[in-house]
């Protein structure tokens, strides 16, 4: 089992926060992996359910704050998330966008909004999955390194979909899908890549 860290300096490696963090992502295994390390039973169902929430929608941590206030924007019927403008003191720090789902996406978002009451602070937050990745030998993990786990898959899944794929999560480069796409997978790895993005409603619109 291993995570991909593609060109990680040894500052990412002790920790995130390096220049190349853009471009660490996770198998499948290991995703599922990370939200096993979750031990405390009143925290485990509530985190689960907050780190596949993460990973299905691509949305960065404050994205998914305010998606949790707004489950509005969840079209379960399209498999789309339309996002609004995510603002902080009066300042838009994410523009509004159409966030494609899969068919599995679709089941952990309707499990993130019904077992969801609250996120943690994000530094809280950030703190536990760093926790969690050190029990995996990963204390890079970060809420970032879900999100380009979620792009990565996509762009092996849907090639032909860049463009979307990059609207949808709200990207301005494709450079790091790039380069996951050039990345090893193991058979056992594309199987589940493909299992999990099937039915992505961004090749269906």
């Amino acid at each position: 089992m291993r995570a991909y860290n593609l060109n990680m300096n040894a500052d990412g490696l002790n920790g995130g926060g390096g220049a190349d963090e853009t471009l660490q992502f996770l198998t499948p295994l290991e995703v599922d992996m990370l939200a096993e390390q979750i031990y405390r039973k009143e925290t485990k169902y509530p985190y689960r359910e907050i780190i596949y929430g993460l990973l299905y929608t691509g949305m960065k941590y404050h994205e998914l704050v305010d998606f949790l206030k707004n489950p509005n924007w969840f079209d379960r019927k399209k498999k789309i998330i339309h996002m609004g403008d995510v603002k902080r003191n009066n300042r838009v720090i994410s523009h509004a966008r159409t966030i494609y789902l899969s068919s599995q996406g679709v089941i952990y978002v309707d499990n993130f909004l019904r077992y969801t009451k609250d996120l943690p602070n994000v530094n809280i937050f950030s703190y536990l999955l760093a926790y969690w990745g050190k029990k995996m030998g990963k204390p890079w993990i970060r809420a970032r390194v879900l999100r380009n786990t979620w792009s990565c898959w996509l762009a092996i899944a849907y090639p032909h979909h860049i463009p979307k794929i990059l609207v949808s999560l709200g990207f301005s480069s494709s450079t790091h899908l790039l380069k996951c796409q050039r990345r090893y997978f193991s058979e056992a790895d594309l199987n589940e890549i493909k299992l999990r993005t099937l039915g992505w409603s961004g090749a269906e619109w």
